[in-house]
């Protein structure tokens, strides 16, 4: 864990560095929860056969790309160079996104659910 990452005037900013600070300030707790919802909606849309198209991720990874500034190739490969991220590993989370919103509109927009809110709903 003391993988050097960057250095600060000459000062090594270390892998277990980054993750102390990511312990102190909360963020690693959040981090290994969004890790945690992540692994849980891939089992989630494996299990209820949720499929997205090619043309579906591309247009998502597309969009995420131009909301980031990072239109043109140069620039995507840079961004995931300076921090420290293989394009494939951005891909990923991007995809997971998607995945996320494909499953959250099939779940919630589930007649089923309708029906029984609609029976259930106070007066």
């Amino acid at each position: 864990m003391d993988h050097v990452l960057a250095s600060s005037q000459g000062t090594p900013i270390t892998v277990k560095d980054v993750v102390t600070y990511l312990k102190v300030t909360g963020a690693f707790g959040s981090a290994i929860d969004r890790l945690m919802e992540m692994r849980t909606i891939e089992q989630e849309v494996r299990s209820l056969k949720i499929e997205i198209s090619e043309d579906a991720l591309h247009a998502h990874l597309l969009m995420k790309r131009r909301m980031a500034g990072l239109a043109g190739a140069v620039e995507f490969n840079t961004f995931c160079h300076q921090n420290g991220i293989l394009c494939e590993q951005w891909k990923e989370i991007a995809e997971n996104e998607l995945k996320r919103h494909f499953l959250k509109r099939k779940v919630v927009g589930s007649p089923e659910i309708q029906a029984y809110f609609e029976r259930n709903q106070e007066h």
